[in-house]
Order: C-alpha cells, then sequence, then structure tokens
C-alpha cells in the first residue's frame, strides 16, 4: 500500500511536487480564516513534514532548482508567523463535531506517515560498518550527490537497492550503498535549460572528466555500447570500469565510449583520469554511478563510501577546486 502511494505520487510532474504544492500549502497558511490554533498547528506540521521529504529525498536539480527549496522554507516561516498573528484571542482547541474530530484524524495520520518517511530518510545516513574512504571522482565544480545512503531503509535517497530491475538484474546488494552524481550551474540545476534539456550537451557533467577515487588496479573495462539520448529507452549495459583496491571493487559506470584511456591490469593512484561521463547503459541522463563492493562488483556486497572524509548522503554539495580539494 506504501509503495503504490509512493509510486502514484512520483507520476506526479516534478514541477507540481516540488512548487505548486508547497506554494498551495503556504498559501493556505496566508489565506484559510483559521477558527482555532490547532488548525493552523496542524497544517503548519504537515506543509513542515512535507517539505522535509522535499529536502531529504528531492530531485531540485532536475525541475525547481537546488537553491529553491531554501526559498520555501523562508516562505513557509513567514506564513506561519503571520497566520498565528491573526489567530490572537482564538481559542486553541475548536467546538468538537463529528466531522472536525474525523478531519483532524486524518490531518494527523498524514502529518504521521510524511514524519516516518523523514525518519527513514535520516536513519539510512547512517552507516553500521566501516566506509571505504575516496577520493572524490571530480575536479574543479560544483556537484551533488543524486543518490545516496542505505537503500535497504529507504528507497527515497537510494532507489539502487529497492529497484525493480536491480533486483531482477541481480544487482541490488552490489548496489545498497550507491551513488549518483550530477555537476550543477549557479541556479543550481543540473542542465542548461531548467528541467527541458534535449541534448547530453545540455547536462553540465557530460564530458567530465572522472578521476579515480584511490589507488587500485582495473579489473573491467566495458567500452562496447555508445551513448544514448536523455530521457529515451535503454538499450544495453553501458560503458565503465571496475577498479579494485584491497578486497572491495569500485564501480565507476555511465561514461562515454572511446573515453577510457585505462585497461584491464593497469595500476591508478588517485587522481588519475579514467575516462570521461557520457550517457551509456541504464540511465535517462547523464551522471556519474559510483558504487563499492565486496566480492564482485556487480554481485557482491555493497559497502559503504566516504568521499574524503564526507558522507555521500542524498542532496548534499560536494564543492571541488583544480587541485581536487573541496568541502
Amino acid at each position: 500500500m506504501l509503495r503504490s502511494l509512493l509510486e502514484w505520487f512520483t507520476r506526479i510532474p516534478l514541477e507540481v511536487q516540488y512548487l505548486v504544492l508547497p506554494l498551495a500549502l503556504i498559501a493556505l497558511l496566508c489565506f484559510f480564516p483559521f477558527r482555532c490554533k490547532l488548525s493552523w498547528l496542524v497544517t503548519v506540521l504537515i506543509a513542515a513534514a512535507y517539505l522535509s521529504i522535499l529536502h531529504l529525498s528531492g530531485v531540485w536539480e532536475m525541475a525547481a532548482g537546488y537553491y529553491t527549496r531554501f526559498l520555501l522554507d523562508l516562505l513557509l516561516v513567514t506564513a506561519a508567523f503571520f497566520a498565528f498573528r491573526k489567530l490572537r484571542g482564538k481559542p486553541f482547541l475548536p467546538r468538537l463535531t463529528p466531522l472536525r474530530i474525523a478531519g483532524t484524524a486524518v490531518c494527523a495520520m498524514l502529518w504521521i506517515f510524511l514524519l516516518i518517511l523523514s525518519v527513514n530518510c535520516l536513519r539510512a545516513y547512517r552507516y553500521e560498518e566501516e566506509p571505504i574512504r575516496l577520493q572524490f571522482p571530480f575536479r574543479n565544480g560544483t556537484f551533488l550527490i543524486n543518490d545516496g545512503g542505505d537503500g535497504t531503509i529507504s528507497s527515497l535517497v537510494n532507489y539502487h537497492y529497492q529497484d525493480e530491475q536491480n533486483t531482477r538484474l541481480g544487482y541490488s546488494r552490489a548496489e545498497r550503498y550507491a551513488n549518483d552524481i550530477v555537476e550543477l550551474d549557479v541556479w543550481g540545476f543540473e542542465g542548461r535549460h531548467f528541467g527541458r534539456e534535449r541534448r547530453l550537451e545540455d547536462y553540465h557533467i557530460y564530458d567530465e572528466v572522472v578521476h579515480s577515487p584511490c589507488d587500485a588496479v582495473l579489473s573491467t573495462v566495458h567500452e562496447v555500447y555508445p551513448d544514448i539520448q536523455p530521457n529515451t529507452a535503454v538499450t544495453d549495459t553501458g560503458t565503465g570500469v571496475a577498479i579494485r583496491t584491497g578486497d572491495v571493487y569500485v564501480m565507476l559506470w555511465h561514461l562515454k565510449k572511446g573515453s577510457i584511456l585505462v585497461r584491464p591490469g593497469d595500476t591508478v593512484h588517485a587522481g588519475d583520469p579514467l575516462g570521461r561521463i557520457g550517457n551509456s547503459g541504464i540511465t535517462q541522463t547523464p551522471h556519474l554511478h559510483i558504487h563499492a563492493a565486496r566480492v564482485h562488483f556487480l554481485y557482491g556486497v555493497g559497502v559503504p563510501v566516504v568521499y574524503d572524509d564526507k558522507n555521500p548522503v542524498k542532496n548534499r554539495i560536494m564543492r571541488v577546486s583544480t587541485d581536487g580539494s573541496g568541502g
């Protein structure tokens, strides 16, 4: 039931999820004639819980811009403050009727549902085992962790583990802590046309150099399939590399055919260039897929990662300079 509800909600256009619905809740606070403080409080809690979910799990870079969410937070706080001021002299509880009791119960259940989703997102950010420490694989730019966290706890922050296709292909366990990484512009968008990109070149990360995240030996190089256009049908398994450091394999995928600079058996050091970002394989838009696993890079057991001692949780910004340092 819960999964079906979430799947239905994800079919709603992103602009509606991230702009129309939050602005509707903010407008409700501004203009609805609340008769008691309880009604105001319930509305504020639902709006805050909804924005919390969007903060933790939304793909703002695809539709409204990463930084827009902070403006919505400010609008919500402002609207809640002025709505409360208009409630001077109003009681906290309304005169109870069966209809009001039922309405309040429904709103409370909605708030609890949103709160549980938020808590699960936060729980997914914690690792129960020692992570492998990697260097961030890009240089000179502002990058966003598009997926990150423990996918066994919340598919909202990391869909890979619970994805039906990954489960069918046997990739799920290895991708438990997988990351997808995109690049942002100053407005917080991943592309040049504010979510209306049509060409691969419209995405800021396309053709960016991918650097080795650690000292390692090349285990696998898969360079057969060319790029596919954005948001088209998947036709192949894609292009990428897998490197081995100790007993851990690190997979870096969705690279551009013809760009890979290494071959199986090569030794690489952290920071060495491996190839360039493309859009091949199980992907809709250009990004880097990276995960670590023991036993096998596709069919093994996932290992959590950190980049330069920073936990790559979903919607975390990674700013890096030319020399690879960042924050």
